[in-house]
């Protein structure tokens, strides 16, 4: 497919304010004429800005992109990896939304890990209409889950206070086997390397209300996985495609991708799948 950027696309930054008055900063790739816009969202302790090359692909291939850094993630506000309640992400997520729809009426929603359980559970409980959802390692299952007397004390602490520091447990070379991407996410001080009770366990609530909610799904779905995945369980994608009862569904696992596999050595394999998927349904 060509990749030669399309003439007139332009790079627009800017703010859009939460319910709760935070700056949530967003970037947006606008191609004249494009058939469809992507909002990407992107995963716990990162921000937009490692999605460059990713927005970079599709925009010069035809199709806009949209991605925010989530509150408390790079340069927008709020404690750093903390949320008040999953709710909150999704209300910011509307606040995105609407922006993108007041100049896109094809929307389709990409969410990374974290943002992969954001977007699912956005399309699980609003009515905003999606042309379609895609997940890439959504985590709704850990790998390896932290066991039940942990997951007591973490709750017990949390009832505390909610902002307690929790040792992030994601090591980079987990997330991609390409070294200039882990050298890359080591040296990078905008990622936090911890997170916070109250984050972690209205994430693990999220995840299983994914699954229960699945049925409610009636937006086009693509579930994407790296099948050596050791941060986010790829069994969760699975049993999640299971459940959807959407018709049109499709899941790929890709065989000895790790969890980032938009930052994988085969991502380009990764995003043109998505851009098929995408051209074949925004009409």
């Amino acid at each position: 497919m060509p990749s030669m950027p399309v003439a007139g696309t332009s790079v627009e930054e800017g703010s859009l304010t939460s319910s709760d008055g935070l700056r949530l900063h967003y970037l947006e790739r606008l191609v004249p004429d494009a058939p469809a816009q992507i909002v990407l969202v992107h995963g716990v302790a990162e921000h937009s800005d490692r999605y460059h090359d990713v927005g970079k692909f599709f925009a010069d291939r035809g199709l806009g992109v949209s991605v925010m850094d989530l509150r408390g993630h790079g340069q927008s506000e709020g404690r750093r990896v903390w949320i008040p309640s999953f709710e909150s992400y999704l209300e910011d997520l509307d606040v995105l939304l609407q922006h993108v729809q007041s100049h896109s009426e094809r929307v389709f929603l990409v969410g990374h890990s974290l943002g992969g359980l954001i977007a699912l559970r956005y399309a699980e409980t609003r009515g905003t209409p999606l042309r379609g959802l895609i997940l890439s390692g959504a985590a709704l299952k850990a790998a390896i889950a932290p066991p039940g007397p942990v997951v007591w004390l973490l709750r017990q602490v949390n009832k505390l206070s909610s902002t307690t520091p929790v040792p992030g447990l994601i090591k980079a070379r987990q997330l991609s086997r390409d070294p200039d991407v882990v050298r890359r996410y080591e040296t990078d001080p905008r990622i936090p390397r911890h997170l916070t009770t109250g984050l972690g366990l209205a994430a693990m609530e999220a995840g299983q209300a994914g699954f229960s909610d699945a049925g409610k799904v009636e937006t086009p779905t693509l579930v994407l996985h790296g099948g050596a995945d050791s941060v986010v369980d790829p069994r969760g994608s699975e049993e999640l495609f299971s459940r959807l009862q959407v018709n049109d569904k499709q899941l790929k696992i890709y065989p000895g991708l790790f969890h980032e596999i938009f930052n994988e050595p085969d991502r380009e394999v990764v995003m043109s799948d998505v851009l098929t998927w995408i051209h074949d349904r925004h009409h």
